[in-house]
C-alpha cells in the first residue's frame, strides 16, 4: 500500500475485471461504465480482463491490445440462465491459462454484473466485488402490461432471486440507485451511480433556449423499456403536444428497427433517424430534453447527459426515483406524473423556453458536482482500497 497526498492509502498489485462488454470502447452506456472502472482500477495497479460473453459454445481466446491481457470466453447459457451463476473450473483453469496466471494472484476480482465473476471458480480468499448495474427491474405505473411484458417481468423476478442468492459470494458491492441500496443485504458497499463519459463543451451559454421548439429523446430505442417509452410518448402525450403547439418537433434519437422507425415517423412533425452522427448538435437544437422511461433498472443516463449539455430535462417521476436526492425537482429538472402532466410540462417550456433556461445551468452544474468521472473513480478506488485493506 501506498499513501497518496490526496485521498486514504492505495494498493497496488494486480486486478481482474470480469465484464460481458468491452472497457476499451464507449458505445454504449454498458461499456462506458464498464470504461470508468477500467480507468480507475488502472491508477490502483496492472489490470487484466475477462470479457465473458454468452454464445453456442465455449471458446477461451486471448486478445491483447496496447500493454493489457484481455481474455475472451465465450460460454454457452442454459435453462432459465440459470447456469450463467455455476463456477465452471474447466473453464477457469482455461482462463488461467490465457492470462498466464492463476486467479489467486489477483489483490481482487471486480465484476461488472453478478453473472460474469460466477462463471469463475475464484479463490476464497481474493476478494470479490460487484457491480450492480441493472440489479432490480421495476415497472412504473404507466406502463401497458401485454402477455409479453407479464412474461418479462416473470423471468426478471425469477432472474433476481437467482442471482441475489449469489451475493454471498462477494465481499462488496457498488450499487446504481438507492432503491437498490436499501434493499442490498451485503453491508460493505458504495453508491455508485451511471455518469456522462466526461463532460461536453458547450459552445453556447448553458440551457440558452434554441432557437425552434424540438423536443428530443435520446437512447437505444431498440431496448424494450426506451421503445416502450417512446411509444407512451407518441400515444399518450404527443397529440396533446401538438393540439397545443401546432408547430412542436420530437426527435427520436437512437437505434431502432427500420420498421419501427417508419411507424413512429408517421406521427405529425416526428423525426426518426435512427443513429445520429452529431449528438452534441441535436442537444443543441432541442429546447426540452425527456426521458419518458415506466419501467427498468439502474440510473437512466439519458437523464445526466442532457444536463450534461446544459439543456433543460423532463423526467418521469419513475425515473426521478433513481436519481433522488441528487437531482431536485423543480430546480434541477422537470418531473411530471401521468401523461397528461408529460403534455402540459413540454407545452410550457416550447411557449416559453427563455423561463426554463435557468434550469439548463442548474443541472449541468449539479452534474459536474455529484455525476462526474472523476467522482465516479475515487468512489470505485475507495471501496476497492477498503476492501483491500480489510
Amino acid at each position: 500500500m501506498s499513501a497518496s497526498p490526496h485521498g486514504p492509502a492505495r494498493p497496488h498489485g494486480r486486478f481482474l475485471l470480469v465484464t460481458p462488454v468491452s472497457p476499451f470502447t464507449a458505445q454504449s452506456g454498458a461499456e462506458q461504465r464498464s470504461r470508468l472502472f477500467h480507468q480507475a482500477l488502472a491508477e490502483l495497479g496492472t489490470v487484466d480482463v475477462v470479457q465473458i460473453q454468452q454464445a453456442a459454445r465455449t471458446q477461451v481466446v486471448v486478445d491483447d491490445g496496447p500493454a493489457v491481457r484481455r481474455v475472451m470466453a465465450d460460454l454457452p447459457g442454459g435453462p432459465w440462465q440459470i447456469s450463467r451463476y455455476a463456477a465452471k473450473p474447466a473453464v477457469t483453469r482455461q482462463v488461467e491459462l490465457a492470462l498466464g496466471r492463476g486467479l489467486s494472484s489477483y489483490r481482487a476480482v471486480v465484476s461488472r454484473y453478478i453473472w460474469p465473476a460466477c462463471q469463475l471458480a475464484v479463490p476464497p480468499d481474493v476478494p470479490q466485488i460487484v457491480d450492480l448495474d441493472d440489479y432490480h427491474t421495476r415497472y412504473g405505473r404507466e406502463v401497458a402490461w401485454t402477455p409479453a411484458l407479464w412474461r418479462e417481468r416473470l423471468t426478471k423476478a425469477v432472474a433476481q432471486r437467482v442471482s441475489r442468492r449469489q451475493l454471498a459470494r462477494f465481499t462488496a458491492a457498488f450499487v446504481v440507485s438507492r432503491k437498490d441500496e436499501a434493499e442490498l443485504p451485503l453491508a460493505r458497499h458504495a453508491y455508485l451511480p451511471n455518469v456522462p463519459n466526461g463532460l461536453p463543451a458547450l459552445a453556447a451559454t448553458p440551457g440558452a433556449p434554441a432557437p425552434g421548439r424540438r423536443v428530443l429523446f435520446v437512447g437505444a430505442l431498440w431496448y424494450r423499456p426506451n421503445a416502450h417509452g417512446a411509444q407512451w410518448l407518441l400515444d399518450q402525450v404527443w397529440p396533446a403536444v401538438r393540439a397545443a403547439v401546432p408547430d412542436a418537433e420530437l426527435l427520436l434519437a437512437g437505434a431502432a428497427p427500420p420498421a419501427v422507425r417508419a411507424r413512429w415517423a408517421r406521427h405529425p412533425g416526428v423525426q426518426a433517424p435512427g443513429f445520429v452522427d452529431d449528438l452534441a448538435a441535436a442537444y443543441g437544437e432541442a429546447s426540452l430534453v425527456v426521458a419518458p422511461i415506466h419501467s427498468g433498472g439502474g440510473t437512466n443516463i439519458k437523464v445526466l447527459e442532457a444536463l450534461a449539455h446544459g439543456r433543460p430535462c423532463l423526467a418521469s417521476d419513475f425515473v426521478h426515483a433513481a436519481l433522488k436526492p441528487d437531482l431536485v425537482e423543480g430546480r434541477d429538472l422537470l418531473v411530471a406524473r401521468g401523461a397528461a402532466a408529460f403534455a402540459a410540462a413540454i407545452v410550457d417550456v416550447l411557449r416559453d423556453p427563455v423561463a426554463y433556461q435557468s434550469m439548463g445551468q442548474a443541472g449541468r452544474s449539479t452534474v459536474e458536482r455529484y455525476f462526474s468521472p472523476q467522482q465516479f473513480q475515487a468512489t470505485v478506488q475507495r471501496l476497492v482500497s477498503e476492501v483491500c485493506a480489510a
